[in-house]
């Protein structure tokens, strides 16, 4: 099998790749590596790990908001009549709340201050990721919407997945965590108490979900055209929230 024909079926299965990737990392690694992280906000202390994983998907997002941005730009042009104006405008102030959240984690996993104490860390990283929120709406929704199409090569390509799988997932992970939804064992649910916890817990998944995995979620809107790629993209997701919701049994 040549190398064009191997590029040729990873591409064509790149969301499939990724998605699988994703939810690795959000089922198996991050549930492992962010436990300390709902304790973190109800008693803040210096747990420097968390911190270091905060402050690598500041920047993960960052670029990688960047290199997605471009590529959104490629698809939205060949596929204009989605528009993406409201849906944008709308989960991006939600996503504040995520990027904020991320902020904090940094904060406090690195210092051991509370963002109400004065720190010249804390501080920066408050003011950076402020400004970050701000300025990158405009930036990124330019870029997407009206900006100069620019090719950008698989490898490109691949490394903005992977900035923006990171940052999503922990995003997600962390969040999700800290929310600890259900502390009562499933075992221990009555089949109402189940019944309940699955319906109100997957709503407040998909609530924190479109926010934090924005650029992924927003790619998938717009390309999706076949009803196989419409499938695979909400049979992600709904698989996501499942992982989520076992998060009790998980921990």
């Amino acid at each position: 099998m040549n190398r064009d024909l191997v590029n040729q079926r990873l591409e064509q299965n790149r969301y499939v790749i990724y998605q699988l990737s994703f939810m690795v990392l959000f089922g198996l690694i991050f549930p492992f590596l962010l436990k300390d992280a709902p304790s973190l906000i109800s008693e803040p202390r210096q747990i420097v790990h968390l911190g270091i994983m905060a402050l690598l998907a500041i920047f993960a997002d960052l670029f990688g908001s960047l290199i997605k941005a471009r590529e959104l730009n490629q698809i939205y042009s060949s596929n204009p009549q989605k528009a993406v104006g409201w849906f944008f405008v709308i989960f991006w102030i939600f996503r504040a709340a995520v990027i904020m959240f991320g902020g904090m984690i940094a904060i406090i996993g690195l210092t051991g201050a509370t963002t109400d104490e004065p720190n010249p860390v804390g501080m920066t990283i408050a003011i950076f990721e402020s400004f970050r929120w701000l300025i990158m709406g405009f930036v990124i929704y330019q870029m997407i919407a009206e900006g100069r199409s620019v090719k950008l090569t698989r490898k490109k390509k691949m490394i903005g997945d992977i900035l923006i799988m990171y940052s999503s997932a922990f995003y997600l992970s962390v969040i999700w965590m800290t929310i600890n939804f259900s502390r009562t064992p499933w075992a221990d649910m009555t089949n109402s108490g189940k019944r309940e916890y699955v319906i109100a817990g997957f709503v407040l998944f998909l609530m924190i979900y479109v926010p934090a995995t924005f650029y992924n979620f927003l790619e998938n809107l717009i390309r999706s055209k076949t009803r196989k790629e419409k499938w695979q993209f909400w049979l992600g997701i709904v698989v996501t929230g499942a992982i989520a919701l076992a998060y009790p049994m998980i921990l």
